[in-house]
């Protein structure tokens, strides 16, 4: 679909009689017609950039009325186009940024255009923390809420949505709905962790955490990645520990013969960090008494609230080497943690070498309810990701080839695709295969909350 000129000028007409901000620049439009993947891309016709709830609601019934179509838009961190527009309107969430705390619940409020690093720097002033946040603290509110949101402290408390009490959204019909698992359900299911096509959130409660100012950390080494996971597991178990993040970790051993030639002998090795708070004591090494490492490592002790920006480094190294101008085909995938060693076992040789260091394992809580639409095949679950800096355009046809091949594999394994990554071009069957016996709930969901289409992106146009 493409937008006629008298559409685009009764669009133009609308924005500016409604004092609704809106841009049209090249550079703008450029930038929105990509994402953090730089693998798709679409066409963004405009930009606008609503204030309020009042401005989302009145755009997107407009879009209804003239049969538009519209894509929300934060960080653009996405890899899959999930939030490019295939052509339509961009809604740039930047200016819905408010927060507040509500000090008797120990909830912030967050407009959907707040980034975590103005979450975070928000609430330490006032003692605490979001139970569970990204490690990517530039991404938004609203961004990480259409994905599901995983990070360091998932072992505690599961994915960012699990950790929402309630929340404010506009549906693809454009109706303001307040929501929360009691209230206004199918909202709520339908707004979260569903990438944008049946609702745009414009704020939210999440569950916030007293914290210590400082966090001790233990870099662990294993030769064994079975006693690596059952390690992981205990400590989550134990609910000891504050921060957990596993690493799969190549050894190059220079090259070896394979039918296929000489490729590099990679011997693997699972890093293991362990982040543990504290005020004025740190703690001592009693917590790696039960646990069957190879070898410490390194300890060191950090400010908590730099210890939570710790990836800004990476980041920082991507900008500087040309890598964050690349693309970035992510995999991510829940898998049951009784599956995960057999699992990665039956990856890691698979894998190309220029998918460099990005293999993470993030255990994920038990104790904690996800909306309907964030998928986790069981119970333990872990989250494996594969996050490359960047692939050389040489390499990327290899790169999805790859991705296609790991899809199937972990699939086989039970796992279940986290839909922030790199998804190609799913097709029904895929989405048919993802939410399984609630494919049909998924479909009359959308149907429901977004009669006309008008929610759209360039992977689902």
């Amino acid at each position: 679909m493409t937008i006629s000129c008298k559409s685009y000028q009764a669009l133009i007409d609308f924005l500016c009689n409604n004092s609704i901000q809106f841009t049209s620049s090249v550079e703008t439009l450029k930038k929105a017609s990509n994402d953090f993947g730089n693998i798709e891309s679409g066409c963004s016709y405009i930009t606008v950039q609503p204030k309020n709830v009042k401005d989302v609601a009145q755009l997107i019934k407009f879009a209804n009325k003239e049969k538009l179509q519209i894509t929300p838009r934060g960080s653009g961190g996405s890899q899959s186009g999930q939030s490019i527009p295939k052509n339509g309107i961009t809604i740039d969430t930047s200016r819905l940024d408010s927060i507040d705390i509500s000090i008797g619940t120990k909830e912030a409020i967050c407009g959907a255009g707040t980034t975590w690093r103005q979450i975070l720097t928000f609430t330490k002033m006032r003692g605490m923390l979001p139970c569970a946040m990204p490690l990517n603290l530039d991404l938004t509110f609203g961004g990480t809420l259409s994905i599901g949101g995983f990070g360091a402290t998932a072992h505690q408390f599961s994915s960012v949505v699990s950790n929402i009490s309630a929340l404010e959204a506009v549906t693809g019909n454009g109706d303001i709905v307040t929501c929360s698992p009691l209230q206004n359900q199918l909202v709520y299911d339908g707004a979260l962790a569903n990438l944008g096509r049946c609702a745009v959130i414009t704020s939210a409660n999440v569950k916030l955490r007293e914290f210590k100012p400082n966090t001790r950390v233990y870099y662990l080494i294993y030769d064994d990645i079975k006693i690596w996971l059952e390690d992981q597991k205990k400590l989550a178990e134990s609910q000891v520990v504050d921060y957990l993040e596993g690493f799969c970790s190549a050894s190059i051993q220079g090259l070896h013969k394979t039918p296929n030639g000489y490729r590099p002998l990679k011997h693997w090795l699972y890093g293991l960090h362990i982040g543990l708070e504290f005020a004025e004591q740190p703690p001592t090494q009693e917590i790696l008494n039960d646990l069957n490492f190879s070898q410490l490592l390194h300890i060191e002790d950090n400010q908590t609230v730099d210890y939570l920006a710790r990836y800004d480094a990476r980041f920082h190294i991507m900008h500087q080497t040309g890598a964050w101008q690349q693309p970035h085909p992510w995999f991510e995938c829940i898998l049951p943690l009784d599956r995960t060693s057999e699992a990665i076992k039956s990856i890691l040789d698979k894998l190309p070498s220029f998918f460099g260091d990005g293999h993470r394992v993030f255990m994920i809580s038990s104790n904690t309810e996800n909306p309907r639409f964030l998928m986790k095949p069981s119970k333990p679950a872990c989250l494996f990701a594969i996050l490359p800096t960047g692939i050389p355009l040489s390499s990327l046809k290899s790169a999805l080839d790859a991705i296609s091949m790991l899809d199937e594999i972990l699939v086989s394994y039970g796992g279940k695709r986290y839909l922030s990554g790199w998804l190609s071009n799913p097709s029904s069957q895929f989405w048919q295969s993802h939410f399984s016996h609630q494919y049909d709930s998924w479909q009359k969901t959308k149907l429901m909350l977004d009669s006309n289409n008008v929610l759209c992106s360039k992977l689902f146009s």
